[in-house]
């Protein structure tokens, strides 16, 4: 848990007596960022990547799915959508966790590398951050066509 607890531990001593010292046990947020491979596709055609994260919380809980910007000077990414906005997670293990996947659609709307950040997030259960980089190439014939004359 991302949280903050105070508690005491004691030892005791037949010497010494009983020794009381403070404890500050900090949760903090997971500081890594993952990188996703990057998504080869066509113009015109889409693709779905997953994504993987493991919840060790022992309750129910629901992470919220967002996509954003990869940084300030990119225009919003369009080409990633998320194919739930929300994943709900049953109780876990605190000690094994719970393996849980989600999915992404990229589907480019121009000739370039496209690139964002992908966030996973619950109050409780954390944030998880991964680097999405789609890379599309010029549109491919779909179907073949055949004219008499």
């Amino acid at each position: 848990l991302v949280k903050e607890e105070k508690a005491n531990i004691k030892i005791s001593s037949p010497d010494l007596g009983d020794l009381v010292y403070p404890l500050i046990l900090k949760g903090t947020p997971i500081q890594v960022q993952k990188s996703l491979p990057t998504i080869h596709t066509f113009l015109g055609s889409e693709k779905i990547e997953t994504f993987r994260f493991i919840h060790y919380l022992k309750k129910p809980i629901d992470y919220t799915v967002k996509i954003e910007k990869y940084s300030e000077s990119l225009p919003n990414p369009i080409d990633f959508i998320p194919e739930s906005a929300v994943i709900k997670v049953q109780p876990a293990d605190p000690l094994k966790g719970v393996e849980i996947t989600g999915t992404i659609k990229y589907e480019p709307y121009n000739i370039f590398e496209t690139k964002a950040i992908l966030k996973v997030s619950s109050p409780e259960g954390g944030e998880y951050t991964w680097v999405l980089t789609g890379q599309c190439s010029p549109p491919q014939p779909q179907v073949l066509l055949l004219f008499y004359i």
